[in-house]
């Protein structure tokens, strides 16, 4: 196998000076090909230059530099660039099986270990990205396991002690509490046997707060004993109820809401939170977040044409935060750079928003990203698309790294300091042109009909987004 280590440098001398890395693997493959792929893919003639060196080969560091540090994403961590790379190098002829990418950070003035641990603390978020000081980083490849069978953990729930079951709930981020734990205890006991691992995760993932929406939907007795069969029927929903506008075409059945706008055209709107993975890698939260709420109004058929957004974050001008929180500043740069590149690369605007800064949201900031979409006007009441006897189960989109697992659960837990510990994997990274190809396909397949019944798989997977369509048929 051979692997490569490319770095693409802008010829300016700088104080700083920030190179592109790019890592590339085949069974066979020459340096002459990496090469080409430099030329004509990778580097500006202009105003870069590149070195190309076969990783695990002695050889001379090609600039020389007191201080340097070097990042690049976790092992198995979607990486959207590599993939336009393995694209890019597969229309030249060229054959890759796998690439990543990283950069490196070049100091003039010679630093000590200590300050420069401080600047990669700075640039990298260690939820996501790892770095080496002073030493070449080595490739992020994952070596995938030639697994011969399927092995399932089973738990043993049965006659569980109530710590036992808090315990199964905290080791698996389950984020189910006593109650939710004693009722799945019950459900195994009834059925007589242990409870598989993917078992557990479906009915987490499912009973989930992100999922189902626990909150709104809890029976609250008030210290007046006046009973509130959950704020989402009794309140929210019911306004838009008691409202009853002829053109609301359809709200609170789907995965957006749709609203009369002309004779030719409904509008579709969406709008949601992604608070946690915003907290822990402002981002890709933020981005993803975006990503989201596109994906539901592409469920419906519509095509999306404008972004929104809310944002609350805590005080800039604040010295310290909490052990295990990123400074409000941080948090702030990275949600609006999120917002922004998920659209503009997807090629819809973010037209209005809002920001507020309080100290409350120092742990917790809050991100409202939100969309609209049109599609053909309905002149009745618009209804969910229902999946039918005999249709296939199609998925389309983006592969699944190792980020995004647990989304669902992780989400609904409280956040502490060791959150960001714990949960690094379940903060997704977003792919915004895949969604963009995705989404040009979709409007394609509605308009020729060619499905019957559509939703996006988000934080829930595919046992959510599988069980939403065939709640009322079975899927297999």
């Amino acid at each position: 196998m051979s692997t490569y280590r490319i770095e693409i440098r802008n010829r300016n001398n700088l104080e700083v000076n920030c190179s592109r890395l790019y890592f590339v693997k085949a069974p066979s493959l020459e340096q002459q090909a990496v090469e080409r792929l430099c030329r004509e893919v990778l580097c500006d003639p202009v105003t870069e230059s590149f070195v190309v060196q076969t990783v695990g080969a002695r050889h001379a560091p090609p600039h020389p530099t007191p201080s340097f540090f070097e990042l690049t994403l976790q092992a198995g961590v979607t990486d959207s660039a590599a993939d336009s790379l393995l694209e890019a190098a597969k229309i030249l002829g060229i054959s890759l099986e796998a690439a990543a990418t990283g950069e490196r950070f070049e100091y003039a003035q010679e630093l000590t270990l200590e300050q420069l641990k401080i600047l990669a603390h700075e640039r990298a978020n260690e939820v996501i990205e790892r770095f080496t000081l002073n030493q070449e980083i080595t490739p992020p490849f994952v070596e995938h396991a030639n697994l011969s069978s399927a092995e399932v953990e089973y738990t043993e729930l049965r006659g569980a002690t109530d710590a036992r079951l808090l315990e199964v709930s905290k080791e698996r981020r389950l984020a189910l509490d006593l109650l939710e734990m004693q009722a799945v205890k019950a459900y195994y006991e009834k059925e007589n046997r242990m409870s598989a691992d993917v078992e557990l995760e479906m009915i987490a993932q499912t009973w989930s707060e992100h999922c189902v929406h626990k909150t709104f939907r809890a029976r609250i007795e008030t210290n007046t004993g006046e009973v509130v069969n959950g704020l989402l029927k009794t309140f929210i929903a019911k306004a838009t109820k008691d409202l009853n506008k002829s053109w609301v075409r359809s709200a609170f059945v789907d995965n957006a809401g749709i609203i009369e706008f002309d004779e030719d055209f409904d509008v579709a709107i969406k709008v949601e939170t992604h608070n946690h993975p915003s907290a822990l890698e402002p981002f890709g939260g933020a981005n993803t977040g975006v990503g989201g709420v596109i994906r539901d109004v592409l469920a419906l058929g519509a095509k999306p044409i404008a972004n929104m957004d809310v944002l609350c974050f805590g005080i800039l001008e604040q010295e310290t935060v909490p052990d295990g929180v990123l400074h409000p500043k941080r948090v702030q740069e990275g949600v609006v750079r999120g917002i922004e590149d998920y659209g503009n690369k997807m090629g819809i605007p973010t037209v209005n928003g809002a920001v507020l800064y309080h100290k409350g949201y120092t742990a917790n900031p809050l991100v409202y990203c939100g969309c609209v979409g049109i599609l053909p006007a309905s002149k009745t009441n618009a209804k969910p698309l229902e999946a039918k006897v005999g249709d296939l189960i199609i998925a389309i989109g983006g592969r699944t790294g190792r980020d995004g697992l647990r989304g669902a659960t992780f989400s609904s837990l409280e956040m502490d300091t060791s959150t960001a510990e714990i949960a690094s994997t379940s903060v997704q990274i977003g792919q915004p042109i895949t969604e963009k190809q995705t989404q040009e396909v979709l409007l394609r397949a509605k308009a020729e009909g060619l499905y019957t019944a559509m939703t996006d798989c988000g934080a829930g997977g595919f046992s959510s987004a599988v069980g939403e369509m065939g709640k009322d048929l079975g899927a297999y």
